[in-house]
């Protein structure tokens, strides 16, 4: 685990390298200095010569880790003016320098300006001035940092109008499918139950015996099916009808249906009862053979 004092030095790393100071490494140190005789010293920056600041024991011990960082800024602002050989002979090197730079910084001077006059007196006049390009750089960053997140919102809100107008003529389609669909599967209902409903009844002739021998002879109806031929299966009929262009509709034991013109030579599929009806009104004569 990192002791107190290595916190500090790795905080004065990072601060020594950000764009704030950007000056060589600082070394932090706690030790005990005649220095601190003085009342109200808890830091002191001791030149490039050894490139150290030392803190007060006492001050590490008691103050909050944010006023401990106000107490390394404060030191190395001593130490970006000396690097950058700015005037350092008002008020213990707290001068215009040192007072431009703290103002950026945002830190609290509140103490330095009471003990000394010279550093208020600076301070007055400059507080109201454009304190440093690298204020209004970081402003002008802020700026478009918020109209960059303004436009990415408006992009966001933008894509999610087009992805909801997008589902609302999905959802339009998916309904308007359902609804032919239910429509034509409908018709196809209704049609299927009035095919049933409204097909021709042809009840079989009750009086009407099929035939054994080679061929039957005799009338149909649209009103009753005829008993024609007592087939075997596999066995071939032909249908000869009175009219050429008559049809005449047949089932072989109420199988499937089939319809046969004059000449029409068909094959029983199963043993059973040739029927025989005309799909026309009227009566009409049909001879049935085996081949």
């Amino acid at each position: 685990m990192l002791t107190d004092q290595e916190v500090l030095q790795n905080t004065v790393n990072l601060l020594t390298q950000s764009p704030d100071f950007q000056i060589p490494a600082v070394k932090v140190c706690v030790r005990h200095d005649p220095y601190f005789n003085q009342e109200g010293a808890i830091a002191f920056w001791a030149g490039w010569k050894t490139g150290e600041m030392v803190i007060r024991p006492d001050h590490m011990e008691k103050a909050t880790f944010s006023q401990l960082v106000d107490t390394l800024k404060h030191e190395l602002v001593h130490a970006w003016v000396s690097w950058n050989k700015l005037d350092r002979s008002v008020a213990k090197g707290h001068g215009e320098p040192f007072i431009r730079k703290a103002i950026e910084l945002g830190l609290d001077i509140d103490s330095t300006l009471a003990n000394y006059p010279e550093s208020r007196r600076i301070y007055e006049r400059i507080k109201g001035e454009k304190v440093s390009t690298a204020v209004s750089q970081q402003a002008e960053k802020i700026q478009a940092q918020k109209l960059k997140q303004l436009q990415e919102q408006k992009d966001f809100e933008t894509r999610q109008r087009e992805w909801l107008e997008e589902q609302d003529r999905s959802n339009f389609r998916w309904k308007v499918g359902t609804w032919i669909f239910s429509i034509v599967f409908g018709g196809l209902m209704v049609f299927g139950l009035c095919s049933i409903i409204f097909a021709p009844y042809h009840p079989a002739q009750p009086l009407t015996e099929p035939s054994t021998s080679n061929e039957w002879q005799g009338s149909v109806t649209d009103k009753y099916k005829a008993r024609t031929l007592q087939l075997s299966q596999g066995e071939t009929f032909v249908i000869e009808t009175s009219a050429p262009n008559q049809t005449v509709a047949g089932v072989l034991n109420n199988g499937t249906s089939f319809w046969a013109n004059n000449g029409v030579k068909l094959k029983a599929k199963e043993f059973g009862v040739l029927m025989l009806w005309s799909e026309k009104p009227g009566e009409y004569q049909v001879k049935v053979r085996r081949q």
